[in-house]
């Protein structure tokens, strides 16, 4: 039989792996599963399974059947279009960073 704590694990798993429900509907749920009965806990996770389970066997057919490579190309751009845009986040954040810290410094002066 599988610990509480270990359902938990799954739980979060599966709510992190999930496509369907928004990142706020994950973060409900995250900050709820504590207190939920373990009842509710194994309604849940099995419902989440279930469905995260029909999103990768549809993505696994959709790109199998994707002769022309045209879904893994567009995949491909969005990824990368995503990874500029995090790595151009995290310069921006370098760079306030860098700022205040010199500011910082002229202040002391």
């Amino acid at each position: 039989m599988t610990s509480r704590k270990q359902k938990e694990k799954l739980l979060q798993q599966e709510l992190v792996h999930s496509l369907l429900l928004s990142q706020k509907q994950k973060d409900f749920w995250l900050s709820k599963m504590i207190g939920l009965p373990e009842k509710v806990l194994d309604r849940i996770l099995d419902f989440l399974k279930i469905k995260n389970n029909i999103i990768n066997n549809y993505i696994d057919t959709v790109l199998q059947n994707d002769q022309a490579h045209l879904y893994l190309s567009e995949l491909a751009t969005i990824l990368k279009l995503a990874k500029n845009e995090a790595f151009m986040i995290d310069e921006s954040k370098e760079k306030e960073a860098a700022e205040f810290l010199l500011q910082d410094n002229l202040n002391q002066i």
